[in-house]
């Protein structure tokens, strides 16, 4: 089983809907694989959390609670805690995944684009984790375009038992409700000696207030290697 859903927690998402941290709706990583390249400011907390559903062929599994919790350390630097999921399934055995930390610091952009890379890292804590921590290093970048939307994208390398890859493309798509956003993305995980795993990804998310965000989203895969289907939703608060 590739590692799309373990990445959901931590490692989900960009919906750019404000340049300026607190001057607009809350800026989350969920729920698309595409990081923000913002960071908090020191002080301030985000707590981000979800559920997915995952069917890939023969198997149906449920991971929970998805909880990233993310603080300001520094100018432009920021500490992030991923929480154990809990993955359910009638038909592979059960239990927590492992327990990841992670450093995101956002770069000096170039005109209008926003850059960042992220060193993140799992331990080995949990049932149904891997043996051994597995760093992974990301740059990430986001682009304003016209009328509204937003192009993201990362690239990033995994250093497990075998060396291995994620790279994304999504789509920030406005409406017409300014609470409301959407995003299309294309993401692949690669593995060395192993084919790629490409899907495509589509969600909503719903900002009531501007420190609280909402989100329903679902995907598919693209070939054989892929999971078949998945669809999760989730809720975040800055604060």
């Amino acid at each position: 089983m590739i590692n799309f859903m373990h990445r959901a927690s931590s490692l989900c998402g960009t919906l750019v809907l404000a340049t300026s941290a607190f001057a607009g709706p809350i800026e989350t990583d969920r729920p698309d694989f595409t990081e923000s390249p913002s960071t908090l400011p020191v002080g301030r907390w985000q707590v981000e959390s979800g559920f997915t559903l995952l069917r890939d062929r023969s198997l149906r599994s449920w991971s929970l609670p998805e909880l990233l919790l993310r603080t300001g350390i520094g100018e432009r630097l920021e500490l992030r805690f991923g929480a154990p999921d809990y993955l359910l399934s009638p038909s592979a055995p059960e239990g927590f995944s492992d327990v990841s930390l992670g450093l995101k610091h956002a770069l000096p952009g170039r005109g209008e684009t926003d850059l960042a890379l992220l060193l993140h890292t799992s331990l080995p804590t949990g049932k149904l984790g891997e043996s051994r921590a597995v760093p992974e290093l990301f740059l990430i970048s986001s682009s304003p375009l016209r009328d509204g939307y937003e192009l993201s994208g990362q690239i990033g390398a995994r250093f497990g038992e075998r060396l291995g890859g994620m790279a994304t493309l999504s789509l920030g798509i406005p409406l017409r409700d300014e609470r409301w956003g959407a995003f299309a993305e294309l993401a692949a995980e690669f593995e060395e000696d192993a084919p790629p795993s490409p899907l495509f990804h589509t969600g909503l998310t719903f900002s009531p207030q501007l420190d609280v965000q909402f989100d329903l989203h679902l995907g598919f895969g693209l070939n054989r290697h892929a999971p078949e289907f998945f669809v999760g939703g989730g809720y975040a608060h800055r604060f």
